[in-house]
């Protein structure tokens, strides 16, 4: 932000006109506006991340907490995969007991319903998929107790990866 102001106030008891107004990040951590002084040098250093000349040699507290917001996104969006996949292969568990699959075609079955849910985004497509298998392997249900089922497992999926962690 490069702005002339025809009046500042004082920096280190001595008024001036300031060339520009750059963020800066003092030694303990705080961001403040760093103002580069035009007919006057100031005695101190205006900031230890900026030279004379304005120009920026570190990061600032801003591109830190942008880099870190954007860590947490990444973290907690990772997190929501990890949890959906979790719980998907639980619901495919829970169908695969209705439908009385051997232990071998419990693990397959839990892993095409995991599989099944990168089809479109939602969980539309696994309770599609879930109240269709069992429909065909002729157990009664609906898609109002596939989704109760999936809304419990959920948690149950969150407890686990939180466990693992």
């Amino acid at each position: 932000m490069n702005r002339k102001f025809a009046h500042a106030p004082a920096f280190a008891g001595a008024p001036f006109v300031v060339e520009s107004l750059n963020l800066g990040v003092r030694a303990n951590g705080l961001a403040v506006l760093v103002r580069t002084p035009l007919p006057v040098r100031p005695t101190a250093p205006i900031s230890a991340v900026h030279s004379f000349q304005g120009t920026v040699t570190e990061m600032t507290t801003f591109d830190d907490r942008e880099k870190a917001f954007e860590a947490k996104f990444a973290r907690d969006e990772e997190m929501a995969f990890r949890i959906t996949a979790r719980r998907n292969r639980l619901v495919g568990q829970w169908a695969a007991g209705k439908m009385n699959l051997t232990p071998e075609e419990t693990d397959a079955y839990a892993k095409a319903v995991v599989q099944a849910d990168f089809e479109e985004a939602g969980d539309a497509d696994v309770v599609r998929k879930i109240v269709g298998d069992l429909t065909a392997a002729g157990v009664d249900t609906d898609e109002a107790e596939v989704e109760k089922a999936i809304s419990d497992l959920t948690v149950e999926a969150r407890r686990q990866i939180i466990e693992a962690i």
